[in-house]
């Protein structure tokens, strides 16, 4: 789940000056040459057993900036959803990713 959260945050990440993302310029190669670039054409995938994982995270991450352990107790509070600790860990380590890439970007 790290690898693709890495991807996607990455992929939907602008470069310096431009108005489009990653992914829309990568698609734009993908159309004018019929190749996709590598970093389209090796994307990782998410598993599907992780499906239910990556949404949480982002019910609770929306209109938030950076993940706490109060935003997750608030969601398991919430949605009656209660998390294993290595669910947690996996959501704090995901929003780590995040954090790296957009105080980069």
């Amino acid at each position: 789940m790290i690898a693709f959260g890495k991807w996607i945050f990455k992929a939907n990440s602008r470069m310096p000056g431009s108005q489009s993302t990653r992914l829309q310029q990568w698609q734009a190669i993908e159309r004018q040459t019929g190749v996709a670039p590598g970093e389209l054409a090796n994307a990782p995938i998410l598993p599907e057993c992780l499906y239910p994982l990556w949404d949480t995270y982002w019910k609770i991450i929306t209109g938030i900036d950076r993940l706490t352990l109060e935003a997750v107790n608030h969601y398991v509070q919430l949605y009656d959803d209660p998390l294993d600790p290595w669910e947690i860990d996996a959501l704090i380590e995901l929003d780590k990713v995040k954090q790296e890439l957009w105080l980069k970007s």
